[in-house]
């Protein structure tokens, strides 16, 4: 929990190649290079026998202190950006040698020597879009509250001393000062914004990035959910089974089960009811299956359930953190297909290798 992600094990990885010399050099209109406003690094990665270029175009106005560092640093890509200045990147991948766009998935894009400097300056680098980002466990970076977006800052004092030569060669302290954002979905762009925050003085930071992870994968630090969850119980046989009525006891509208899970010593019921018309095929098959709840759901029609924790024997309801709820044996037939929309959640996670296809779903 959760499980490894693709781009972390290679599974259906692009084939990645270190970042050339580009073929074309004009961010933001500021050259060397004239005509289209965006920096082309090459034949960057191979995807079923075609070669992928990288390019780079700003969607805000670009500052730069020294245009000369723009381009490449051995394997890493740079962009020079002057100091107390941001700048909106837009990344996308297009087929080598024409205009077409192509999605990819499984990739990762990581930014290197994130760090500050004595004069007050910090660099920041805020990516959307992303599912997830990880950082080492001796990180110097912080995460930077950023909405759906997901933000790192500097926090630490660095130079050109500590700058990293080679991604696949760094030293703890080059680690420390990265971060890497995994992407699994397919996509044929994505953006990120880099900034240097500070008083202002006439000089320049330059941000250094290549398109493979850096830190071990998954994160070091698990989501709350897998470590340190509230003592659940298995689910026993209700003591009332009346989900929307359907019977077959009578009653209060609920599905019951009694001590789901113990809370400072006392025992928690589960509490299902329907919050929309409930139509069940066979209400026998509602309650219990080995150690799983079970609710019948006629085939062509939708219910909204909520779950509420109760204590048990009453009708009080009780707070409930770190905790998981899975929905198994999601699966078609000729004539139908299963789906579930759960609202509130920090995340979800399936298997690497899952049967199941996440959708848009609007927020309730």
């Amino acid at each position: 929990c959760p499980p490894v992600p693709p781009v972390c094990t290679g599974m259906g990885m692009p084939q990645l190649q270190a970042l050339q010399s580009p073929s074309h050099n004009n961010l933001g209109g500021k050259g060397p290079d004239e005509g289209a406003e965006t920096i082309v690094y090459p034949n960057a990665l191979t995807m079923k026998g075609d070669r992928i270029d990288l390019v780079l175009s700003a969607t805000n106005p670009y500052e730069v202190h020294n245009i000369k560092y723009n381009g490449i640093k051995g394997e890493f890509g740079r962009v020079n950006l002057k100091d107390g200045a941001s700048v909106d990147l837009r990344f996308q991948f297009i087929v080598t040698g024409t205009n077409k766009t192509v999605d990819v998935s499984n990739f990762a894009f990581t930014v290197y020597d994130v760090d500050s400097t004595h004069e007050g300056y910090n660099e920041s680098v805020k990516v959307c879009g992303a599912d997830g980002a990880s950082t080492s466990n001796d990180t110097t970076l912080e995460s930077v509250p950023a909405g759906d977006c997901l933000m790192y800052q500097s926090t630490v004092e660095g130079g050109g001393d500590n700058n990293p030569g080679d991604p696949k060669n760094l030293t703890a302290e080059q680690v420390a000062n990265s971060v890497t954002f995994f992407f699994s979905k397919p996509r044929s762009e994505f953006k990120a914004t880099l900034a240097v925050s500070g008083p202002g003085f006439e000089a320049g930071r330059n941000f250094i990035f290549a398109l493979v992870p850096v830190v071990s994968c998954p994160p070091p630090q698990l989501p709350p959910p897998c470590s340190g969850m509230t003592e659940m119980n298995a689910l026993l046989s209700p003591t009332h089974n009346n989900l929307g009525g359907r019977g077959p006891d009578m009653g209060a509208e609920t599905l019951v089960y009694p001590k789901a899970l113990s809370l400072s010593g006392d025992t928690v019921d589960l509490v299902l009811s329907a919050s929309s018309d409930y139509e069940a095929n066979n209400v026998a098959a509602n309650g219990v299956k080995g150690e799983f709840g079970s609710v019948n759901v006629r085939d062509g029609t939708s219910v909204d359930l909520k779950f509420k924790f109760v204590h048990s024997g009453s009708d009080k309801s009780v707070e409930v953190e770190k905790f998981a709820f899975t929905v198994y044996d999601l699966d078609s037939t000729l004539r139908s297909n299963e789906s579930v929309k759960v609202c509130g959640a920090d995340s979800a996670v399936t298997a690497n290798k899952t049967n199941v296809v996440a959708l848009p779903a609007d927020k309730e």
